[in-house]
């Protein structure tokens, strides 16, 4: 009779994403897998009730990795969005003039080195596209001056 995945040793080496029950542990629980069948027994029964394969494991994995750098990037990101608008910088501080939406979205990410480059650099593309969307939003939501010299795209 084949032996049920659950009565296997914990292959986890840390607190945190487990791939074979498809549930972040806390330290209390990992602490308890790793030591306990019973409590092993009791996750496979919970959380997997049928095994997962080592391919599905190892996508998992993979995934909540990508998932913990983004939110760790999103931190950063948030604290430095923090610490800026402490400082009073405004998203109109980086355009004399910006057309609409667009040129904001760009000017911003521009300004935290998100460059058109970049992306197509870290997707490895060769055009990624943000020069359309920012023209797109552009046309969509443009900015018109209160002086009234720009027209109301909307008018016929």
């Amino acid at each position: 009779m084949e032996k049920d995945p659950c009565n296997k040793e914990c292959e986890c080496s840390s607190a945190g994403y487990c791939p074979r029950y498809n549930i972040t542990m806390t330290e209390s629980l990992f602490n308890k897998c790793q030591t306990s069948e019973v409590w092993r027994q009791n996750f496979q029964n919970f959380f997997s009730p049928t095994p997962l394969s080592e391919e599905e494991q190892v996508a998992r994995t993979s995934r909540h990795e990508e998932s913990k750098e983004m939110s760790k990037n999103k931190k950063e990101l948030d604290k430095f969005i923090n610490k800026v608008e402490e400082e009073g910088i405004k998203v109109e501080d980086y355009s004399d003039s910006p057309e609409g939406l667009g040129d904001v979205v760009s000017n911003v990410l521009t300004s935290l080195g998100i460059s058109e480059t970049s992306v197509e650099k870290w997707l490895n593309i060769e055009d990624c596209g943000c020069s359309k969307r920012q023209e797109f939003l552009n046309k969509i939501f443009p900015f018109r001056k209160k002086n009234g010299n720009k027209e109301d795209p909307n008018k016929k």
